[in-house]
């Protein structure tokens, strides 16, 4: 209670000696936004020490955050010349073994990749498990760096889409349909992709008829139907043909 009452009585003394040291202002002839300005100016120096403090931890974040976006950038770009000089490494000898290439892209990936660069490293890491015949590994790494990638709905879209692929190719059915339903969604609402989407649907669709559910079949399979080329004026006859298909077979089931 004590405490209260000094804060109290101080900040009584503090108002009541501002208002002393403003006493020249009672007759102020000019403007009100004059008179607000000239109140403002004095208050700040009053309370300078304050104000240079605050514009001090101003000063440190805008500075670390550019400090950050600086290291960042040259982080990705140092990143991207050593990939490069991999790159070129394999092309000027063929005959690398592609295990040899996966240990060393493994070291990097992990080690030196950065920023988009690391997302870049996964998809020709996935790659070099495929020509391996390990689809689980590729699958993983597509659908670990599928989720980091933001900005770019299509480009997320495609890397589950590859995902279900190789988790078909493992086996792992479960895993393929839920790669395929989340590529599905990703590019639900955009008209720029009417191939990739109808792919995506149909691969949904034939992963349920085999696991039975006629209803979850169904219901991708005619979205499949409904879809127009649009102004890219993509190809969907096929998709649409083996659509068709597997709804008729529904049909007779049922």
């Amino acid at each position: 209670m004590g405490n209260k009452f000094q804060k109290k009585n101080l900040a009584q003394l503090k108002k009541q000696e501002e208002a002393i040291l403003d006493r020249d202002l009672e007759d102020f002839q000019g403007t009100a936004t004059e008179l607000f300005f000239i109140k403002l100016t004095r208050k700040i120096q009053r309370k300078r020490i304050q104000v240079l403090a605050g514009v001090g931890v101003v000063f440190v974040i805008f500075a670390s955050v550019v400090g950050y976006l600086e290291y960042s950038s040259f982080k990705e770009m140092k990143s991207t010349e050593k990939l490069e000089l991999i790159l070129e490494s394999w092309t000027t000898n063929p005959l690398i073994p592609t295990k040899d290439k996966i240990s060393v892209m493994e070291n990097f990936h992990a080690n030196d990749s950065s920023g988009d660069v690391s997302i870049r490293t996964s998809k020709i890491l996935a790659d070099l498990y495929v020509q391996e015949k390990d689809f689980t590994k590729a699958a993983e790494l597509l659908e670990a760096s599928g989720k980091k990638i933001d900005p770019l709905r299509e480009s997320k879209a495609y890397y589950f889409f590859l995902a279900g692929n190789y988790r078909e190719l493992a086996g792992e059915k479960d895993l393929a349909l839920g790669n395929y339903e989340t590529a599905a969604s990703l590019v639900d609402a955009l008209r720029e992709t009417p191939s990739f989407k109808a792919w995506a649907l149909f691969h949904v669709g034939r992963l349920k008829y085999e696991k039975g559910d006629k209803n979850g079949a169904s219901d991708s399979l005619r979205k499949v139907l409904t879809l127009e080329p649009g102004d890219v004026q993509a190809d969907l006859e096929e998709v649409k043909k083996l659509s068709t298909f597997l709804l008729l077979k529904l049909s007779k089931i049922n």
